[in-house]
């Protein structure tokens, strides 16, 4: 597979970050996804669409200390060579993020959420690797902000 970033402006990564926020259906978020695409580029997104949600993964979803929210998003078409993984990582949204933010990035004391972005990325690509039956996604790009931001780059994975 290409390493070359079919979803490669700003604008497209900005509105899908946005989206990310946005309490819709999975197959709600993939028809958006298509359509901004559409709007920004004037043709449609070549590949197949798959979403999956943090709050799927049981170990985040039961971890007390996390409040972590992401999306991931794959666009896989072998026809097309495209097989990209996007990971929406939701900045600070409530007082668990406050606080997180105060034991994490100031007093370095807590990592739940940075470890529960990379557990989220590790099953993102192994459910989004079974679903089209490939062995790897050649590339992983992280878009968030604030908290997000800071997760995703202080997690091990490449978002």
């Amino acid at each position: 597979m290409s390493d070359n970033q079919l979803v490669e402006t700003k604008e497209i990564w900005l509105r899908v970050t946005d989206l990310g926020y946005k309490d819709i259906s999975k197959e709600e978020f993939a028809q958006e996804v298509q359509r901004i695409y559409i709007e920004e580029t004037g043709k449609p997104l070549k590949g197949e669409i798959s979403v999956l949600r943090s709050s799927e993964i049981n170990q985040i979803a039961k971890d007390e200390n996390s409040s972590y929210d992401g999306t991931a998003i794959h666009i896989y078409s072998k026809e097309q060579d495209v097989n990209e993984m996007y990971v929406v990582s939701q900045g600070t949204m409530d007082t668990d993020d406050w606080l997180y933010n105060i034991r994490a990035m100031q007093a370095g004391i807590d990592v739940s959420q940075a470890k529960s972005t990379d557990l989220f990325v590790e099953k993102a690509k192994k459910e989004f690797k079974s679903q089209a039956s490939i062995e790897e996604i050649s590339s992983t790009i992280g878009l968030s902000h604030s908290l997000g931001h800071n997760n995703n780059t202080v997690s091990q994975h490449e978002c």
